[in-house]
């Protein structure tokens, strides 16, 4: 039960993490700037979603299959971070597929968040904890976006960096906290 929790308790976290990279991400290709009619909005949840549930995938198998996922996560959300930035950027924003496209490529970091949470608890291989780790994963990623897009629309489409500073806040708060349990629920050796 307690690697159960432990594997919730990871996913949640480092979906925040991801949901903040990938917002930054929005914020600085920019895809946001682009978004004048509501009819935008589903192609970037579209893309969005997709981008959380391929490469939070693509990160556990990274997680649980390598001997060495932190940084071959990094380097893999590092590359298709500046590889899809970069096809973005050379379409120019014509259409709403553009849309898509820029959504998508603002989850790449999905893929090393969900490399590390699943990295630490991939002793046992268990693929159906796995499994439903990254439907959580999307599940929350898409949901902490959605909540945050409803914020930025109720402040009138304003205020997008005071909310990513606050979300940012809430992770590392979150991620200390996190930490200090994992060290202080860990058993201390006994003497000999």
């Amino acid at each position: 039960m307690r690697s159960t929790l432990t594997r919730l308790v990871l996913t949640v976290l480092f979906s925040l993490f991801a949901t903040s990279v990938a917002t930054v991400l929005l914020y600085f290709l920019p895809v946001l700037d682009y978004v004048g009619y509501q009819t935008q909005i589903p192609d970037i949840l579209i893309g969005y979603a997709i981008g959380a549930l391929l490469f939070s995938s693509a990160g556990t198998a990274v997680g649980l299959f390598t001997r060495r996922p932190v940084l071959y996560g990094l380097v893999a959300s590092a590359v298709l971070a500046v590889v899809l930035a970069f096809a973005y950027r050379m379409t120019g924003i014509t259409d709403n597929r553009d849309l898509i496209i820029g959504a998508f490529a603002s989850q790449s970091f999905a893929l090393f968040f969900s490399a590390l949470f699943q990295y630490f608890r991939s002793d046992k291989r268990k693929l159906v904890a796995a499994g439903i780790s990254v439907l959580v994963f999307t599940l929350l990623n898409v949901v902490i976006f959605l909540a945050m897009a409803l914020i930025y629309l109720d402040f009138g489409q304003a205020y997008l960096p005071n909310i990513l500073v606050s979300l940012e806040t809430l992770c590392a708060v979150l991620g200390l906290a996190v930490i200090m349990l994992f060290l202080l629920g860990k058993p201390k050796p006994r003497p000999t």
